[in-house]
C-alpha cells in the first residue's frame, strides 16, 4: 500500500494534511477498510474494481452468500445489495439481509457508518437526508452546512469530509454572504499562495494547497 503524499491534489476525502493510504492491490483490497478516505471501501472503490478478486466469476449474484461477499459477481457494477438481483432477491433471507442494512433510521443516520455500502454516509446518503421520517430529516437539516455560521466555523458540520468553504454546499452556495465569504477566504492570488497562511481552511499553507499548485482555469 502506497502513502499519498502530504497536500490536498490525490486524497480525495477529509481534510487536516493528513495522509492517506492508495487503494489497489489485494491487501488494500480486502481489509474491510477505506484505505484511501473517499467513501468506497475494498471492492466498492474504483481503484480495487479491476483485482482479480473484486471481479467474481460473472455468475449471477442471487443468494445470501453472493449478496454479502463485498465482490461483484455478476460483473456488473453493482456489487451485493447495490445490485437489484440482491435487493429484490426472490430469497426471503437475501431480502431480509439487504432490508437490515438499509440507512433510514434515526440511529442509522447518526452513527457514522456507511450500513448501506453505498457509498455514502448518515446525512450524505439520500435515503436520509431526503427521510420522510421526521427525525431523521430534522438532524440532517439541523447538520446541513448552509449558513454563514456553519461556513466559517472550521467544522465539517454533516459530516462529509470536506469543511467550511471547501464544502460545495458552502462554496457554491446561493445565500450571498455565503458567498461572499467563500470568495474572499477562496486561495486564488499570488499573495495567498505565498502568505504561509492556511486562507481556506482545508489543512494545506501556500503551494501545499492544490489551488495554488493547480489552480483552476
Amino acid at each position: 500500500m502506497t502513502a499519498i503524499p502530504t497536500n490536498d491534489c490525490g486524497a480525495t476525502g477529509g481534510s487536516g494534511g493528513a495522509a492517506v493510504v492508495q487503494e489497489g492491490d489485494a491487501v488494500s483490497c480486502l481489509d474491510g477498510v477505506d484505505n484511501d478516505l473517499d467513501s468506497r471501501r475494498d471492492c466498492r472503490d474504483t481503484e480495487c474494481a479491476a483485482l482479480e478478486a473484486c471481479r467474481g466469476d460473472g455468475q449471477p449474484e442471487d443468494t445470501l452468500e453472493r449478496c454479502s461477499d463485498g465482490v461483484d459477481n455478476d460483473g456488473n457494477s453493482f456489487l451485493d445489495c447495490s445490485d437489484l438481483s440482491c435487493s429484490n432477491s426472490t430469497t426471503a433471507a437475501t431480502v431480509e439481509y439487504c432490508e437490515g442494512l438499509e440507512e433510514d433510521t434515526l440511529e442509522k443516520c447518526s452513527d457514522g457508518v456507511d450500513n448501506d455500502d453505498n457509498g455514502y454516509v448518515d446525512c450524505s446518503d439520500y435515503s436520509c437526508s431526503k427521510s420522510a421520517d421526521a427525525d431523521v430529516a430534522d438532524r440532517c437539516a439541523g447538520i446541513a452546512e448552509n449558513t454563514l455560521e456553519k461556513c466559517s466555523d472550521g467544522v465539517d458540520n454533516d459530516d462529509n469530509g470536506y469543511v467550511d468553504c471547501n464544502d460545495y454546499s458552502c462554496s457554491k452556495s446561493t445565500d450571498a454572504d455565503v458567498a461572499a465569504h467563500c470568495a474572499e477566504t477562496a486561495k486564488n492570488t499570488v499573495e495567498k499562495c505565498s502568505d504561509g497562511v492556511n486562507n481556506d481552511d482545508d489543512g494545506y499553507v501556500d503551494c501545499d494547497d492544490c489551488s495554488c499548485s493547480q489552480p483552476r482555469a
